[in-house]
């Protein structure tokens, strides 16, 4: 496999055959195929929310909501 990287290191292509060295395809190199950058790149981690980011903000924005909370038996 073929990959194409930025500047910064990250990959922004990847290709089964070599593409032309030009300014659209800048720092291409050759991988395997199960190079783990490649997989990572081929198969991003899906990104879980935290079920709980909405009551963090929340409480950000508001202190006292702990204190309005009501345990339920």
């Amino acid at each position: 496999m073929f990959i194409g990287r930025r500047p910064d290191g990250t990959i922004y292509g990847s290709w089964t055959v070599r593409q032309k060295d030009d300014e659209f395809h800048p720092g291409l190199e050759e991988v395997e195929d199960n190079d783990p950058e490649l997989l990572e790149f081929l198969i991003p981690k899906p990104v879980i929310i935290d079920p709980i980011d909405e009551l963090r903000s929340a409480l950000k924005v508001d202190p006292t909501l702990l204190d309005k909370l009501i345990a339920v038996r």
